[in-house]
């Protein structure tokens, strides 16, 4: 991807932020089960796994995967026996992920593309994939209708579609006064985006819907007060990162063509630096995930840290 294609401020801004070295962590250590965000990334991605084995079971199959990170999806998939080929915005994750596939590009398994979700991939042919995966980068495309779209012309006919995002509304998300604040002004105004990770009264008020009624008092004296700018985290990166619901996902899924056939996720506390809250959470979580997967309370999905959704083709 050649910079003159970046053609506007958010997709430069993405392409800027994941081929810097702030996106290394992904390498290895958010993969780490000492990492708070351990749960988040492993098990959507170990969930995200097991319905393709089980979908598509036949090791011929050829899976392409958007967004594969540091590689460790791939190598996960390549292990299997599936063919696979990756699409990766970031240099260095592609540099990464080939080190740890080494030996499946050696023997023509693996393929290692340099593209993104908002450009037509010349490298890739339709009706040729058997799975498209997405873990958490639907997020970070400008036009999610047109990544969708791309998606469902590069699968086969009854092609599966595995999707992982980030719920906007993730149980875990209420916990703590500023987030709560956060997500809830979130809901209330309907909110598509978010713009910082800051947790500032400043940024609520100014990186939501609320910002067309103080954007005029952005530089007055109160405003930038130690009480309003406390916890305020500074991002260079113009990323307008999208935000999902279940319901918000499911419409754009079927709205791109597909069939949903899965809806899952897990709803969860994530890790806490705190040995014996922790030990509390892990408890907490195991409760909920049993009463998602065997009692198969699915309205728990909407407070899922992830929702996962395994979809087809609809031809």
């Amino acid at each position: 991807m050649e910079n003159n294609k970046l053609n506007s401020n958010h997709k430069k801004a993405v392409y800027d932020w994941w081929n810097s070295n702030n996106t290394k962590k992904w390498h290895k250590e958010k993969y780490d089960n000492e990492n708070i965000e351990y749960p988040h990334v492993i098990d959507r991605l170990n969930k995200a796994i097991k319905f393709i084995e089980e979908i598509k079971p036949n090791k011929d199959c050829k899976i392409l995967e958007f967004g594969f990170g540091g590689g460790h999806s791939s190598l996960k998939i390549l292990e299997l026996g599936y063919s696979y080929t990756g699409i990766e915005i970031s240099k260095h994750m592609i540099s990464e992920a080939q080190s740890k596939c080494s030996k499946y590009l050696k023997n023509g398994k693996a393929k290692f593309i340099h593209g993104s979700l908002d450009e037509k991939n010349l490298e890739l042919n339709n009706e040729t994939y058997d799975v498209v995966l997405i873990c958490g980068a639907l997020q970070y495309t400008e036009n999610v209708d047109f990544a969708i779209s791309q998606i469902f012309n590069l699968l086969k006919k009854n092609g599966i579609f595995v999707i992982c995002q980030a719920n906007m509304f993730a149980i875990h998300e209420f916990f703590g006064f500023r987030k709560s604040i956060k997500s809830l002004i979130r809901l209330i105004t309907k909110e598509e985006f978010f713009y910082s990770y800051s947790n500032s009264f400043r940024s609520l008020l100014l990186e939501t819907k609320l910002k067309s009624y103080f954007e005029k008092y952005k530089d007055s004296n109160f405003m930038n007060s130690k009480f309003m700018i406390k916890y305020e985290d500074q991002w260079k990166y113009k990323i307008n990162k999208r935000l999902f619901s279940n319901k918000t996902l499911s419409k754009h899924i079927k709205n791109g063509g597909f069939n949903i056939l899965i809806k899952t996720g897990s709803p969860y506390l994530l890790f806490h630096n705190n040995k014996i809250l922790n030990y509390i959470f892990i408890f907490f979580n195991s409760i909920l995930e049993m009463l998602v997967n065997k009692f198969k309370l699915k309205f728990l999905i909407n407070i899922a840290d992830n929702i996962i959704l395994v979809s087809r083709k609809n031809v």
